[in-house]
């Protein structure tokens, strides 16, 4: 390691924030299967602490291998964020491509393998940049014009999902808003740290703090998307505990109705069976009525012979 460079502490910061986000993306995406959202939180937040990691170490490296590897890690983890990104805003925006993602997974891969295939994106030497703000050069490998090239594709895609939320930003509310601010952010520093690799003077590198407000929106938007599962829960238990009620009391009013149709009903049945007791007396007296008058006939007759 080279001379501690103070600047380097924002990288760690970075780095810690990504690495809590992580955590809280991994409990609610195992919590709360059914969104998306929080894994793909999960994703963003291992990239980010991956890149700012890199970050911190090539500030503090000099030049050789790990410097390198450094330099490969960062550009794989923007090719992976732009991704990430472009997934997470398909969720938001209840957007359902069917070939693009495809496409764009594939491409990810593709360009993996590109940046990770020796001395095909950064040169095998090192380029020691003055930035006012730093006491000694930052040092990295210079792109080749492939490099450029994959740099060029993420900042293409990148201004293609900046596009699908602004025209969605009516639909989107402050989600929409939070997201095209933390994401205006880094693209804006990624456009700054861009023109410095080509040798413009300035400050600083300031992606990592481009990353620090863009975690902040992502972790802004889950916040607000928790809060509006929250209320939506709420708003079903409610109405699930007065729909209960409602029926409870249809419940007692149909019992109330059946119990008093059975008691109308036994009252029937009883004055039924009271008339049949009645006819079947009735009928009794009457056969025996009968045959009082049939023997009186014939006694009758009996007499007269």
């Amino acid at each position: 390691m080279t001379n501690f460079m103070p600047a380097s502490i924002g990288a760690v910061i970075v780095a810690s924030t990504a690495a809590f986000l992580g955590v809280f993306h991994a409990i609610m995406s195992v919590r709360l299967e059914q969104d998306t959202s929080n894994k793909w939180g999960f994703a963003a937040s291992c990239v980010v602490f991956l890149y700012s990691i890199s970050v911190f170490l090539q500030y503090n490296f000099g030049e050789g291998a790990l410097n390198l590897a450094c330099e490969h890690i960062q550009t794989s983890s923007l090719v992976l964020l732009i991704h990430i990104c472009y997934r997470l805003s398909l969720h938001y925006l209840n957007l359902k491509p069917v070939v693009l993602p495809k496409i764009s997974a594939a491409a990810t891969l593709v360009l993996l393998g590109a940046i990770w295939w020796p001395g095909l994106v950064f040169r095998r030497e090192f380029i020691h940049r003055n930035f006012l703000w730093l006491d000694h050069p930052y040092i990295e490998p210079p792109p080749t014009v492939w490099g450029i090239l994959i740099w060029a594709y993420i900042g293409i895609f990148a201004l293609y999902i900046f596009s699908l939320w602004y025209r969605k930003r009516k639909n989107a509310g402050l989600e929409g808003k939070i997201f095209l601010f933390g994401f205006g952010i880094l693209s804006l520093v990624w456009v700054h740290d861009l023109v410095c690799a080509l040798g413009a003077q300035s400050v600083l590198y300031l992606n990592i703090y481009g990353f620090f407000v863009f975690l902040a929106a992502i972790f802004g938007i889950t916040g607000i998307n928790h809060i509006k599962m929250y209320d939506r829960a709420r708003v079903s238990a409610r109405a699930l505990a007065l729909a209960k009620e409602e029926l409870e009391i249809k419940v007692k009013e149909r019992t109330k109705d059946l119990l008093d149709g059975n008691q109308k009903l036994q009252a029937a049945v009883d004055r039924l069976r009271e008339s049949e007791t009645r006819i079947s007396v009735l009928s009794a007296q009457t056969e025996q009525f009968s045959r009082a008058a049939a023997s009186m006939l014939l006694i009758e007759k009996e007499q007269d012979f």
